[in-house]
């Protein structure tokens, strides 16, 4: 209880307890006073001693680690100054002094710039040789086809316009392999990698020539070679087999090897032909960009195909060399390196593939044709197709079809496109067949255009003029942009 004692204000503690003794019981009262500058100096002290020196050591630590982190970050800041302080085409490395701990990040930015400048340094060669070999096709372009302007004589006209179509040929093969060059570039730099199987790869390659050249092609492999997958860009490497199989075919006439190998740690493909070869200076040579060998007068092309080709095998860590064939001509060798994994996961792949054959096929049997019986049980019709498309991934429109047309027997083969083709010309496959269903285009449009297909006439023909039916019949197909022309007199414009 706060009192008033003497005029200064006190605090009372009082206490009761009962006492019994032998001659009296009765309760005591205590009393206890003090007066309230005694408290408040009491607390001062307590205070002076013992929260100040915490705050002041709160403080002083504070102060501490606010100057050690100031410290600590002071190279940061001298790296953020220097980095301000460059102008933009500056990707030379820092040599700003930092601590251990910083050192890691100086070196990892350092590398990043290194590559950066050997990126801009590649585009910026890149501009300025495109710039000057693009020119000179243009710059002929022009030129013929003003002199085209002022010929009076038809034979003459058309002598000028196919030295047009050559130059124009020619500038876009430079500019698609320009582009592609670019593209390669970029995709070796992000190194996005996977594995693929080379041989498939190749495959595809030879699936997307031109008919004729793909009768020129001879492809051998051993079985380990085609199943073993190396680690890399799976367009990188089909860029550098295409220009590479496309460099044989047009600096040559004859036959074209494709081989595939095994070696100690390597996939070795070696591509051959029978065209003039290189000599000693050339080979060294050759992959350098825009550098056309001394056969290469009058052919179509940019000098950019073996660069590309060699490119992308020091991607993979692998190399290309060249080397005279016996006979005559030139053998081109790719080296890539596999990984232990993907050796393996090749062997593995060839014993199991041994062991299927000898389970599957103890007698050597022939793989059959899928039937696929008329749902009606009748057999007078019968449909034979040929194709690419997996069995059972077909079974399901032959289903359709049968419900459809349940009086119809529909039997089916599987094959590969490039065997197809062949097979076909050279009249072996294992079936007669009435439908050829192949995912290479190109080839199943060479075909019709050979004669082997049926001309379909659309009922929508007879209400046009005889000169519009020429709708059953195939000319070409492209990736390139096509230019339709058309007669205005004929075609109203809506």
């Amino acid at each position: 209880t706060d009192l008033r004692y003497r005029d200064e204000l006190v605090r009372v503690a009082s206490i009761g307890r009962l006492i019994s003794t032998a001659s009296d019981t009765g309760w005591v009262t205590i009393h206890v006073a003090e007066t309230q500058n005694q408290r408040e100096a009491l607390s001062y002290e307590i205070f002076s001693n013992a929260i100040v020196p915490v705050i002041a050591l709160t403080l002083l630590a504070v102060a501490l680690v606010w100057f050690g982190i100031s410290r600590m970050f002071a190279p940061l800041t001298e790296l953020e100054h220097e980095l301000q302080a460059r102008p933009p085409d500056d990707l030379s490395p820092l040599s700003v002094p930092v601590p251990v701990e910083v050192g890691h990040l100086v070196s990892a930015l350092n590398g990043f710039m290194a590559r950066l400048q050997k990126t801009m340094e590649r585009v910026s060669g890149l501009v300025a040789e495109a710039a000057h070999e693009v020119r000179t096709p243009l710059a002929s372009l022009r030129a013929q086809a003003e002199v085209a302007m002022d010929e009076k004589e038809p034979e003459a006209l058309r002598r000028r316009v196919e030295r047009i179509h050559t130059g124009a040929v020619q500038a876009s093969q430079l500019v698609s392999q320009l582009l592609m060059d670019a593209t390669i570039s970029h995709r070796l730099e992000a190194q996005d990698s996977e594995m693929v199987a080379l041989w498939g790869i190749i495959e595809e390659v030879c699936q997307r020539l031109d008919g004729e050249q793909v009768l020129r092609i001879s492809v051998e492999a051993s079985e380990a070679a085609r199943l073993v997958q190396i680690r890399g860009d799976r367009v990188a490497l089909r860029e550098m087999m295409r220009n590479l199989i496309d460099n044989a075919l047009v600096y040559s006439t004859g036959e074209v090897e494709i081989e595939a190998k095994l070696g100690a740690d390597t996939l070795v493909v070696t591509v051959s032909d029978r065209g003039p070869g290189m000599d000693d200076e050339e080979k060294r040579g050759a992959v350098e960009r825009f550098k056309r060998g001394k056969a290469s007068g009058g052919t179509v092309g940019s000098g950019l195909g073996l660069s590309i080709v060699a490119r992308v095998a020091e991607g993979h860590g692998g190399h290309l060399r060249f080397a005279d064939r016996a006979g005559g001509g030139l053998q081109a060798e790719v080296s890539l390196p596999l990984t232990r994994l993907s050796r393996r996961k090749g062997l593995a792949a060839i014993a199991g593939f041994a062991v299927a054959a000898l389970l599957l096929a103890p007698g050597g049997a022939e793989a059959k044709s899928t039937n696929y019986p008329a749902p009606d049980g009748s057999s007078e019709t019968t449909l034979t197709i040929v194709g690419v498309t997996d069995t059972p991934l077909f079974a399901a429109f032959i289903a359709g079809f049968q419900e459809s047309r349940p009086e119809v027997t529909v039997v089916y083969e599987e094959m590969d496109s490039l065997p197809l083709y062949r097979q076909f010309l050279d009249g072996t496959l294992p079936v007669e067949p009435d439908l050829l269903i192949s995912s290479a285009s190109d080839l199943q449009l060479k075909l019709a255009n050979d004669g082997y297909a049926l001309a379909y006439d659309s009922p929508y023909l007879g209400d046009l003029p005889d000169w519009a039916h020429w709708r059953n019949e195939v000319f070409g197909f492209t990736f390139e942009p096509a230019v339709i022309i058309y007669n205005p007199d004929r075609i109203a414009p809506d």
